[in-house]
């Protein structure tokens, strides 16, 4: 399983598998003749998860399970979120020696590795385009489907994805992030989401979600199937999710270099 992003710090598989999720303005123009407005399309998304009251989220944990493609564990995985860019991910792998780190105090971003048998650690400070992807995934995670706040959303010709008509809506966000949601044509179900290179446009990842949580009256994607280049290679499956959470003062300090 590849779990590599940008070739740089940010290689640990939330930052492959946690794209998972406010200003309301689109560029997007609908396509075709009779085809919606990618405004539409987005609002009928977001009321498949939950009203516009449920949505107006500040902050979010999830906690997840990685796994391989024959079903075995790799890593447990947890992250934070906190209105407008903070972020805080951590990940340990299966045999519980490695624990890897990163984050944002909305200025700066940070990427530390601990082998936990010694407790020895290493902080290394991101660089501006890292920063700015954990800008983009706070975003996204808080945003539920919302046109990005510096950025723009495309709409698409109709594709068919799992079997299924689409609108595919195209978002691409302020730190270069790209992704293609896949929503149907006919309920604006999310059927799939498309991770792209921020780079060159290029398709990484395609996420197809399977069951839900339901928390905070938010419908959640309970599971994901990891595709890429249309081999699976793994799934990752939500333990535990709170929405609105309090968080300390210093919850996401910079640490100690």
């Amino acid at each position: 399983m590849r779990f590599l992003l940008w070739g740089n710090k940010l290689s640990t598989p939330m930052h492959r598998a946690l794209l998972l999720t406010s200003a309301l303005i689109f560029a997007g123009t609908s396509i075709g003749y009779g085809a919606p407005a990618a405004e539409t399309i987005i609002q009928q998304a977001r009321a498949h998860l939950g009203s516009e009251d449920s949505l107006r989220v500040h902050s979010l944990v999830k906690e997840a399970t990685l796994f391989d493609p024959e079903g075995n564990k790799v890593a447990h995985i947890q992250f934070k979120a906190q209105y407008p860019n903070k972020r805080w991910e951590y990940s340990l792998n299966s045999n519980g020696t490695i624990e890897t780190i990163n984050g944002t105090d909305g200025l700066e971003g940070y990427s530390k590795r601990v082998e936990v048998p010694t407790q020895r650690a290493n902080v290394q400070v991101l660089s501006g385009r890292d920063r700015a992807f954990l800008f983009d995934l706070t975003e996204i995670d808080l945003g539920f489907y919302s046109a990005p706040r510096k950025g723009s959303v495309q709409l698409e010709e109709e594709a068919i994805q799992q079997g299924r008509a689409c609108h595919p809506l195209l978002y691409t966000y302020a730190g270069g992030r790209k992704i293609r949601y896949y929503f149907d044509k006919a309920t604006a179900e999310l059927i799939a989401q498309e991770i792209l290179s921020g780079i060159d446009g290029k398709s990484e990842m395609l996420l197809v979600p399977e069951g839900e949580i339901q928390t905070a009256n938010i419908r959640f994607p309970k599971k994901f199937s990891i595709y890429e280049n249309g081999k699976k290679t793994g799934d990752i499956e939500y333990i535990n999710i709170i929405v609105n959470a309090p968080f300390a003062a210093n919850e996401f300090a910079f640490p100690a270099l």
